[in-house]
C-alpha cells in the first residue's frame, strides 16, 4: 500500500501547487498605552478603535499581500508558490522513505535535538473547520496550512500534519463505514486519508490546463445520500476566453476520483458558490455573473437544472451562500463582501435586501442555523453578531476590546469561518474560528468558550529574540496576536506566553546593554521596553514619507553599535515627508519622557536602486561599529566602511537580468571581511558570500532549493549558518561549502519559517515559523572550525 501512495504522490508532484493564504486580512495598528507591567498576567494593552481604524483594513490587506509578494520577487512568468509547493512535496516524499537517525544532521556533521517551544496558549489565525460526529473530532486548518485534530469539549489538540502544506477552503471530513475519511485541498490538488492524516493520497480526476491564471480547487460540500456524493469546485483557466472559470466536479467514491459535470460562467473569486441543504441528495449553487444576472442551480447527480435568475446581486464583489429548507419552504441568504445581507423565499426568483452589518467588517462571514432560518450568526473583522429576526436587527456578541480583559469567554475579534455542528447525541454547537483560534459556543453565541487556549500550537510568529544574558527570557512578534513574551524559556517543552501588545509585531532588537527592547507594529511604528523593570515607554515613532519600503508593513531594522547605545538603525522611508528611502536612525530616551528621536542619512536607497526598491534588509557588525550594510527590494546590495558617511554598491557574479530580493544580511561578528546575503531565490540563488566586506560576492547556494531565505544567524565561532526559509530550516556547513535540510523529520516543514535567532547560552538555533510556533534546535557537537576557502 505504501508504494502505491508513494507512486501516486510522485506522479502528481508535477501538478502540485499551493496557495499559501497570505492574501487575508491583518489588524489595524494599535498603539500601546503608558507603562503596562510586564509580569506573568494575562493583561493586553489596546487602544479604542475608531471608524477610521475599520475603513484602513481593505487597505492594510493589499499591503500585507503585497509585502509578502514584493519578498518573493522573480521574474515573470515564474510562480513561487508553484516551487514551494514542489520543494513541499519533494520533502513529504522523502520525508516517506528516509531512514532517520536520531540526532544526527548535516551528513552526520551535525548532532543536536529539536524542541517545540510555544506558544502553548496563544493560537494564530485558524481559518476552516469541519466535524466528525462520530468520533466527537473536531479538525481545523490553520492560515497556514496546517491540519489540527481536536475535540470540541476539552480541545486535546494535536497536529496532523507537519509536511505537507493545505489550503483550506476543501476541508471535508465523510463517514467511510468504520471511521472516517479526510478530504483536503492543496492548490490544484485534492487529498484524502483514512488513517486520520498519517498518510495521504491524491485523487484522481482533476485537469487543469494551465497551472497559473489562479488555479485552485475551491470548495468541497457533501449530500447526504448514501454515498455522500462530494461535489467540488474549481477555479480553472480558460483558453478559449482567457479567462478563469469555475467548474464543477462530482465524485461517489469519496473523493477517490472526480468527473468534471459542468462549467460555469463566472470567474471572479467567490463569484460561485455552493451550498448543501442537509438531509438532501442535492445541492445548490448560486452564479452571479457582472453585469448580468444572480443564477440558482439545483444540481442532482449529474444533472444541472437552472431554477431562477435575478439581476446580478453585485459586480466583481465576492458573496457567500447559504440557506435552509424548514417546514419544506427554502430560504436563500447571500451576504456581499461589502457586508450587504440579501435573502429569497422564492428559490432565487428575486432578493431582497435585508441588512448591512454594523461598522461594516471586513471579510464578512455568516451562517445560517440549521433548524431556524431567522437565526443567523454574522462575522468578520473585528465584530460579529447575532440575529433572531432574519438580519432585520443585529446583536453584537461582544466588543472586540472585551477579549483582552477576559480571554477565555470573550469572542476575539476578526471571524474567519462560522459553522453549527451536531454531536452524535442530538446536541448541537457552534464554532467560530478566528485570528485568535478557535472558539465553541451551545448557546447561540450568548456565551462563548475559548477551547485553544491550550495546545493549539499555531502562532503565526514574525519574529523571535532571546535575551543573551538570561536563557528564561524570550520575546516574539506575531500575526494579529501581537508583542509575546515569556520567563519560563529554561524550562522544558512548549511554554505559556503572555501577549503584551495585540497587532502585528516584529523585527525586534535589543539594545543599551540588552536592557531596551525594541519593537515594531505593522506601518513602520516603534515602541521599546525597559526590561530591567517591565515598564513601557510612553512614546512611540512612526516611520514617515511617501514611499514605505516593503509596502509599509514591517519594516527591516538593526541594531546600532556599540552595545552601550539606545539607538537602532530602520528603513525608511523619509524623514521630511517626502519621496525616497533612506537608512533612519531611532535614538531613546532613558529617562522621561522617553521620547524617541529619529535622524536621517543622505543617502537615498531607492533613487540608486533604480528607483523602484526601497530597503529590505540591514546589517550590522560588533567587530566594526563603523561597518553598516544595505540590501533593497530588488535585491542591490550596498556598503558603507564609515558609519553611513558613504555608500558603494556592491557587484554579482550571477546571470542577468536581476530578480533577487535582498532579505536577511548576517555579517560576521569574528571578522570584518565576511558578509552573507540572502533573499528570494527564485530566478536566482537564495544566498551568497562575500569575503571582502562586501565588495564582491559569490553563489553558496548548493544544496538549498530554489527558495525565500527570510533570515541568516551563525553559530558562535562561526562554522555554521543557519538560514530560515520558505521551504524550511537549513544549515550551511563552512567546511563543506554545502547547505543541509536540518527539519530531520521532526521540526515542520508545512510552513514558512520567517526568522532565526543563536542563543549562546544554551548553544541553539532557535527557529520562528508562520503558522507553528517557535522551535528550538539545540546543538550538542559541531563541526572544527574550518572556513572554506574561496
Amino acid at each position: 500500500m505504501k508504494n502505491r501512495v508513494y507512486f501516486l504522490l510522485l506522479l502528481h508532484a508535477t501538478c502540485l501547487l499551493l496557495f499559501v493564504s497570505f492574501s487575508n486580512y491583518i489588524y489595524a495598528q494599535e498603539a500601546p498605552q503608558e507603562n503596562p507591567a510586564l509580569t506573568n498576567d494575562t493583561t493586553i494593552v489596546n487602544k479604542e478603535r475608531t471608524d477610521e481604524d475599520n475603513e484602513d483594513e481593505v487597505k492594510e490587506q493589499q499591503l500585507r499581500k503585497k509585502y509578502f509578494e514584493n519578498m518573493h520577487r522573480a521574474k515573470p512568468g515564474v510562480d513561487w508558490r508553484n516551487i514551494e509547493a514542489a520543494n513541499n512535496f519533494q520533502d513529504y516524499l522523502q520525508f516517506q522513505q528516509m531512514k532517520i537517525t536520531a540526532g544526527s544532521y548535516a551528513n552526520g556533521n551535525l548532532q543536536g535535538n529539536w524542541a517545540e517551544r510555544g506558544s502553548n496558549n496563544q493560537a494564530g489565525r485558524i481559518e476552516y473547520a469541519d466535524y466528525d460526529p462520530a468520533s466527537n473530532k473536531l479538525y481545523v486548518l490553520t492560515d497556514a496550512g496546517v491540519l489540527i485534530q481536536g475535540v470540541p469539549d476539552s480541545s486535546n489538540w494535536h497536529v496532523l500534519n507537519d509536511r505537507l502544506r493545505f489550503t483550506g477552503e476543501g476541508l471535508k471530513v465523510v463517514p467511510r463505514g468504520t471511521g472516517n475519511r479526510l478530504i483536503i485541498t492543496a492548490g490544484l490538488t485534492t487529498y484524502y486519508s483514512d488513517n486520520n492524516g498519517l498518510t495521504y493520497t491524491p485523487s484522481q480526476g482533476f485537469v487543469f490546463p494551465v497551472e497559473w491564471g489562479g488555479n485552485h480547487t475551491e470548495q468541497i460540500i457533501a449530500t447526504d445520500d448514501t454515498v455522500h456524493t462530494l461535489y467540488c469546485l474549481a477555479a480553472e483557466w480558460d483558453d478559449s476566453l482567457w479567462q478563469p472559470l469555475y467548474y464543477l466536479y462530482r465524485s461517489t467514491n469519496k473523493g477517490a476520483n472526480w468527473t468534471n459535470i459542468r462549467k460555469f460562467s463566472e470567474g471572479n473569486r467567490h463569484e460561485v458558490i455552493l451550498w448543501a441543504p442537509p438531509g438532501k441528495s442535492f445541492i445548490y449553487a448560486l452564479e452571479n455573473i457582472d453585469g448580468g444576472s444572480t443564477n440558482i442551480y439545483k444540481i442532482q447527480g449529474t444533472q444541472t437544472t437552472l431554477l431562477n435568475s435575478a439581476p446580478a446581486l453585485s459586480n466583481f464583489t465576492p458573496l457567500q451562500f447559504k440557506g435552509i429548507i424548514e417546514n419544506n419552504k427554502t430560504k436563500l441568504y447571500a451576504l456581499l463582501a461589502s457586508c450587504e445581507l440579501y435573502s429569497s423565499s422564492n428559490l432565487g426568483k428575486s432578493w431582497n435586501y435585508i441588512n448591512t452589518i454594523p461598522n461594516a467588517p471586513v471579510e464578512a462571514v455568516f451562517t445560517v442555523s440549521p433548524v431556524d432560518s431567522n437565526k443567523l450568526i454574522l462575522g468578520g473583522i473585528p465584530h460579529c453578531y447575532t440575529t433572531v429576526d432574519g438580519g432585520q436587527n443585529m446583536s453584537l456578541v461582544n466588543d472586540w476590546t472585551d477579549y483582552y480583559n477576559n480571554v477565555a469567554n470573550k469572542l476575539h475579534s476578526d471571524e474567519r469561518n462560522i459553522y453549527f455542528f451536531k454531536r452524535a447525541n442530538g446536541t448541537r454547537f457552534e464554532i467560530i474560528v478566528c485570528d485568535g483560534g478557535v472558539y465553541r459556543s451551545d448557546d447561540f453565541m450568548s456565551t462563548v468558550h475559548n477551547i485553544g487556549l491550550k495546545g493549539l500550537n499555531a502562532g503565526e510568529f514574525y519574529d523571535v529574540l532571546a535575551d543573551p544574558t538570561n536563557a528564561s527570557w524570550l520575546f516574539g512578534g506575531t500575526q494579529d496576536q501581537g508583542f509575546q513574551r515569556t520567563s519560563t524559556l529554561s524550562q522544558p517543552g512548549v511554554v505559556n506566553f503572555t501577549q503584551v501588545i495585540s497587532g502585528d509585531c516584529g523585527h525586534f532588537q535589543l539594545t543599551r546593554n540588552n536592557q531596551t527592547l525594541w519593537t515594531e507594529n505593522a506601518g513602520g511604528q516603534i515602541n521599546y521596553y525597559y526590561k530591567s523593570h517591565g515598564s513601557l515607554s510612553n512614546y512611540d515613532y512612526t516611520v514617515t514619507g511617501s514611499f514605505l519600503p516593503e509596502v509599509g508593513w514591517l519594516l527591516p531594522t538593526a541594531a546600532v553599535f556599540p552595545a552601550t547605545k539606545n539607538q537602532i538603525f530602520i528603513a525608511g522611508g523619509n524623514i521630511t515627508g517626502g519621496d525616497g528611502s533612506h537608512l533612519i536612525k531611532l535614538t531613546g530616551g532613558t529617562s522621561s519622557p522617553y521620547a524617541i528621536t529619529a535622524t536621517q542619512f543622505n543617502y537615498d536607497f531607492k533613487s540608486h536602486s533604480d528607483g523602484v526598491g526601497g530597503i529590505s534588509a540591514i546589517g550590522t557588525t560588533p567587530f566594526n561599529i563603523n561597518k553598516i550594510y544595505v540590501a533593497t527590494e530588488d535585491g542591490e546590495f550596498f556598503y558603507s566602511s564609515n558609519a553611513g558617511s558613504s555608500w558603494t554598491k556592491s557587484n554579482f557574479t550571477g546571470p542577468l537580468p536581476w530578480y533577487g530580493y535582498g532579505g536577511a544580511i548576517y555579517a560576521s561578528r569574528l571578522t570584518d571581511s565576511i558578509v552573507y546575503y540572502g533573499g528570494s531565490g527564485y530566478s536566482n540563488p537564495p544566498v551568497y558570500r562575500s569575503t571582502n566586506g562586501g565588495a564582491t560576492f559569490k553563489n553558496i547556494s548548493t544544496g538549498l532549493p530554489s527558495t525565500l531565505v527570510n533570515d541568516l544567524i551563525a553559530n558562535t565561532d562561526e562554522s555554521l549558518l543557519f538560514a530560515a526559509t520558505e521551504a524550511g530550516p537549513y544549515v550551511y556547513v563552512v567546511a563543506d561549502k554545502k547547505w543541509y535540510p536540518l527539519s530531520g523529520g521532526i521540526a515542520p516543514v508545512s510552513v514558512n519559517y520567517t526568522s532565526v535567532d543563536f542563543d549562546a547560552l544554551t548553544n541553539t538555533a532557535r527557529f520562528s515559523t508562520y503558522g507553528r510556533g517557535i522551535w528550538d534546535f539545540k546543538i550538542s557537537s559541531q563541526p572544527v572550525i574550518a572556513v572554506a576557502s574561496e
